[in-house]
């Protein structure tokens, strides 16, 4: 079976911000007549909301069954064997959380694997998300030098202002330095908006900020996305 196309998005930190930018991705793509879906067929710990989200921002039911493991300590080759089978079922463009940050275990059996393998084996491209607190800049470098080590294909960046209390940082002078030192775009910096919350499943005005701060452009080429 002819796997589909993908974007597997992880982060520099825990609660960085990934469902909501894959939700305002997701919709405002859907919004322009093409086709994609957010998916997260991997979780660890408590049942979160993101899928009820996923599904209230794009209006479109879960078409799969999502593994829930306790932790990463729980990963075996067999929950890693399914997490393939599952992405491998997925029929149309999708866009993909992973769990925890870019370096959180997917597989701890024999060896250990995380997003950077499930990227390589799917031959699907990440996106990195990036919190904005007061060590931003150094979770940056590490996450992408670690993205760039493991020779991944990396879109870019976001960085997301998750709480009202930023540091105040010159976003756009720290996304360019990032940028030009390790030759990686940034697509956007999405600001902090208090009528989002996934977890009270409040979507405020996710799509119209994702449209107004992000370039979804090489979103939609990485997906290879057409009218549909």
């Amino acid at each position: 079976m002819e796997i589909v196309n993908g974007i597997i998005v992880n982060s520099s930190s825990y609660k960085a911000g990934k469902t909501v930018i894959i939700s305002g991705l997701c919709g405002s793509i859907l919004q322009e007549g093409m086709i994609v879906d957010p998916v997260k067929p991997l979780e660890y710990g408590e049942p979160g909301k993101d899928i009820s989200f996923f599904s209230m921002i794009t209006k479109k039911p879960t078409f799969y069954n999502t593994i829930l493991l306790d932790s990463w300590l729980d990963t075996t080759n067999t929950s890693w064997r399914q997490l393939l089978n599952i992405c491998k079922t997925f029929t149309g463009p999708v866009i993909m959380e992973a769990p925890g940050t870019v370096a959180t275990p997917l597989r701890s059996a024999q060896s250990l694997l995380d997003c950077t393998d499930l990227s390589k084996e799917l031959n699907w491209p990440l996106l990195l998300i990036i919190d904005n607190n007061h060590n931003l800049y150094e979770e940056a470098v590490k996450s992408i030098s670690f993205l760039k080590y493991k020779e991944c294909n990396i879109i870019g960046f976001i960085i997301t202002c998750t709480t009202e209390d930023e540091p105040s940082h010159d976003l756009e002078s720290i996304a360019n330095t990032i940028a030009l030192n390790y030759t990686t775009p940034c697509l956007g910096i999405y600001p902090f908006s208090p009528s989002i919350d996934v977890d009270k499943l409040m979507q405020g005005n996710v799509i119209k900020l994702t449209q107004k701060y992000i370039d979804i452009l090489p979103v939609q080429k990485s997906l290879n996305l057409t009218i549909a």
